[in-house]
């Protein structure tokens, strides 16, 4: 397994990530004008056209919420496969590029101030990843600390 192509799949979600949540935002603007056009909009058809069309942005934003959680989720179950396989090898705490790549999606998630829902499969993951690292020693400690933050979105 090549540790460079998996930490560039993590790079490239979360670059998928911030691009979902750029346009996340955006028709979160969009459905802030819609509501104002709503507020001063007299009754009759064209309130209910605008209702409806505010009713579809809310279900186009939660579509993006899903994709970015999942894009999300991936990003963290390629960060898993590189600090298991970093265990597996033996490599030092301090030199740990899966150590990075989940400090990196850590530090996207509160920069953006997200609550993500992290898929279930990912939690078992995380929580197996967790477990192992408990019984690693004081070394791990940051690592772990970092795994057990996935837990808490």
């Amino acid at each position: 397994m090549d540790i460079s192509y998996t930490y560039a799949l993590v790079t490239n979600a979360l670059s998928n990530a911030r691009n979902i949540e750029s346009r996340i935002r955006q028709k979160q603007l969009d459905l802030q004008l819609q509501d104002i056009h709503i507020q001063y909009q007299s009754f009759g058809g064209n309130r209910i056209n605008a209702t409806l069309t505010r009713q579809q942005m809310l279900h186009e934003i939660e579509l993006l919420i899903i994709d970015r959680d999942s894009t999300i989720s991936q990003a963290i179950d390629a960060a898993i496969v590189i600090v298991t396989a970093e265990l597996a090898n033996n490599v030092e705490p301090l030199f740990s590029v899966g150590s990075m790549a989940l400090g990196n999606i850590i530090s996207f998630i509160d920069a953006y101030r997200l609550k993500v829902t992290i898929s279930f499969p990912t939690m078992l993951k995380i929580s197996q990843l967790s477990s192992q690292l408990m019984l690693r020693g004081v070394e791990y400690f940051d690592l772990k600390n970092k795994v057990d933050r996935f837990r808490s979105y």
